[in-house]
Order: C-alpha cells, then structure tokens, then sequence
C-alpha cells in the first residue's frame, strides 16, 4: 500500500493514457469500418490500426517508465532512494488492475458457462467483456482478426472465452513494457544497450 501511495500519480496516469488510446483506436476501428463496407478490406485495415494503436500505447509506457528509472538512478546515486528492480513491473500490475479483474471475471465466468450452460455466468462475462472491449479497444481490432474463426455462430463462448484470455495476455505485457523500461532507465540504455545522457 505504501508503494501504491508513493506512486498514485503515475499509476492513475497509466490507466487515464490507456483510456485515452483506447478512445483513439475505436475512432480509428470505426473510421475503417466506414471506409467500406466490404470485410475484405475493413478487416485487415481495423488489424493494422488495432497494432500501431496499442504499439504506440506500449511505446508510451517504454518511454513514461525509462523516465522514471533514469530519475530513480539520480536519486539512488545521491543516496536519498532505496532501488526497487522492479518498480515497472509493480506499477504495471496496479495501473492493470481493472484489466486483470474484469478479464479473469470473464474466463471464469465463460469457463463455468461452456460446463454447465449457465446464463447467468454467460451475463456476467457479457457485461465484463463489454468493459474491458471499451476501455482497452486498442487491442480488439488485434483480437479479432485472430481469432475470429472461433466464432460458432450461436453462443461463441469458446471465441468469448479465449478473447478474455488475449486481453488479459494484452495487459500483462504493458506491464512487460513498463518494467523493460524501468530496467533500461536505471542503465541510462536504449533497448539496443546504448548508453543515453539524462539530465
């Protein structure tokens, strides 16, 4: 709780700039639907801007976390900071944190619907797989494009239930990005392991 604490800001700026990029990417999906009506071409169009739109999004938290360890390496050097290796990744779980209850919700509740055929449960993945749809679009495109051939044209919650599973893959590898960049930021190195100054 302390951690969370000492770095609320930054935490709640992760999951404001991946709302942002997931508004981004579903104005970009609803563009390339509109440019045509055809399948054919609006599939791989929504694909392509379903993977530069949450590439970017990567990107931004690569950056936002290389900062951070170049900043936290300052302080370690002058003393005033205990190291923490793996602030990324602490910060990427708590920023995920919606990600990771709405989409493991959704596995067990879509895992339980395909066992015993319950509406219920296949009510409460529904509602949780149209949040997280929302609030983390930037992955959709990318999704369906996949695994769309999962889709049996009445329930589809073998397509619902590994779609979840995709999402929450999708999530913990922002978390990925965030601690790669952390490490990075700490050495002051690019991902190819070259040195770069930080005033």
């Amino acid at each position: 709780m302390k951690f969370f604490k000492e770095n609320s800001y930054d935490i709640v700026k992760i999951y404001i700039t991946q709302i942002g990029i997931a508004i981004f990417s579903f104005m970009l999906s609803t563009g390339a639907g509109m440019i045509s009506p055809d399948s054919s071409v609006s599939k791989p169009l929504q694909l392509i801007l379903s993977i530069f739109s949450f590439g970017f999004f990567y990107a931004l938290l690569f950056y936002s976390a290389w900062e951070w360890g170049a900043k936290d390496k300052i302080r370690m050097d002058s003393g005033r900071l205990t190291g923490n290796g793996l602030k990324g990744l602490f910060m990427g779980l708590f920023a995920n944190i919606p990600n990771l209850i709405l989409t493991a919700i959704s596995i067990i509740s879509y895992t339980v619907c395909l066992g015993n055929g319950s509406k219920f449960f296949a009510s409460v993945g529904g509602v949780c797989s149209l949040i997280y749809r929302f609030t983390a679009n930037m992955y959709h495109g990318t999704v369906q494009a996949c695994f769309s051939f999962l889709k049996d044209g009445d329930t589809n919650l073998v397509f619902f239930l590994v779609e979840a599973i995709a999402f929450l893959v999708f999530s913990l590898l922002s978390t990925a990005s965030l601690q790669i960049g952390y490490v990075l930021g700490v050495k002051k190195s690019n991902l190819f392991g070259k040195k770069k100054k930080y005033e």
